[in-house]
């Protein structure tokens, strides 16, 4: 058996991790982007306008819900793990490809939306649900680099996805898009990197794995209800700036560059941001952080975000929200170990819980 939290094994599944973590979540953070090119270019005057927020909604929303389904199947038929990602790789390369030739707002909820967010977390969530196998004293800090690779890609992404949206339009952009994850996959970038996505037990407990019981009794602790609304608080509001930051540039009638500039820093400054806070769930008491990072970004919201005039000072909230912000999540296996302590199937269950908590979220903002 594998040593935990540390030796070649353990790195290598990081590494792998954060490489599905990049390529799963960076198209769904990204579509800030995509919405003012609806809303003002291609879908101007069209009836069904009120569609397009539901895009973006789902893209993520999802993807986050979906976790209680995929990582409460993972646990007991690990078998399934690898087949189930390379489905999900390929479910979502066709979303991108169906997107590319829709000419209907209901068309690219079904396919940028409902698809692709149903590939993407065939993708990513096998991946996950190995983390608590792997990292016990250092489950934060890892947690934070994994989630670091959807903050990097939201730094690549949208700047791509502007340019080329404004100078070739959609249907070029996602099959840009999809030419991009074949050579990720063809050079290398991919595949092999799901054979360094394995359990750290052994084959012979693969039945002792299937026949595992959920503990259900955790749900009777108060401290976890305290933990999962604070989550739902938390990232309702951190949902927002995500959103909207580029409609809201676009309304003070900034460059189109300039939405995109503020929504790439936002995501940058999560990268170090979501390892500070994993960081520090490992090493101080829980209450820290999470008054860190739920406080400091309310404050920012309402005395940067709300007398913002300008570029410098949108520029100045996007990056003090994504440090502070955008690390709460890196914190969620901590906040499981809290309460399922050792037990896998149950921690791997309740961090679904903690994903799916996210989706009322964004449905509510993109709802308001």
């Amino acid at each position: 058996m594998q040593w935990q939290d540390t030796g070649f094994a353990a790195y290598s599944y990081l590494f792998a991790n954060f490489v599905i973590q990049f390529l799963a979540w960076s198209y769904a953070f990204s579509y800030a982007v995509f919405l003012p090119y609806y809303r003002d270019v291609l879908f101007r005057d069209h009836a069904n306008i009120s569609l397009l927020s539901l895009i973006g909604t789902l893209a993520t929303g999802i993807m986050y819900v979906n976790a209680l389904v995929v990582m409460r199947i993972c646990p007991r038929y690990p078998w399934i793990k690898r087949p189930m990602m390379l489905a999900g790789l390929l479910t979502a390369t066709l979303a991108l490809v169906g997107a590319a030739f829709a000419t209907e707002p209901w068309q690219l909820v079904l396919t940028q939306g409902v698809m692709f967010s149903v590939g993407g977390s065939f993708l990513y969530y096998p991946a996950s649900s190995l983390l608590m196998e792997w990292f016990v004293k250092r489950r934060g800090l890892a947690n934070g680099i994994i989630f670091s690779g959807t903050g990097i890609g939201g730094v690549v992404v949208p700047f791509m996805v502007n340019a080329l949206l404004h100078k070739y339009g959609k249907r070029t952009t996602f099959l840009v898009m999809v030419s991009a994850i074949a050579a990720a996959v063809m050079c290398g970038c991919t595949l092999p990197v799901l054979p360094l996505l394995k359990s750290r037990l052994p084959d012979r407990s693969a039945s002792a794995r299937q026949a595992a019981k959920i503990n259900y009794s955790v749900f009777k602790s108060i401290p976890l209800w305290c933990l999962i609304v604070s989550n739902w608080m938390q990232s309702m509001g951190h949902s927002i700036p995500l959103l909207w930051l580029p409609t809201f540039a676009s309304d003070m009638h900034l460059s189109g560059l300039s939405g995109v500039l503020v929504i790439a820093l936002l995501n940058g400054a999560s990268v170090p941001g979501r390892i500070f806070m994993g960081y520090c769930s490992d090493h101080y008491d829980l209450r820290i952080p999470m008054l860190l990072t739920s406080v400091a970004p309310a404050l920012g919201v309402l005395f940067l975000w709300g007398f913002t005039s300008n570029l410098a000072l949108l520029v100045v909230f996007a990056v003090y929200h994504g440090f502070l912000g955008g690390g709460f999540s890196s914190m969620w296996p901590r906040f499981v170990s809290s309460v399922a302590k050792d037990d896998p199937h149950t921690s791997s269950f309740l961090l679904a819980t903690f994903y799916a908590g996210m989706y009322s979220s964004y449905l509510r903002t993109a709802s308001s």
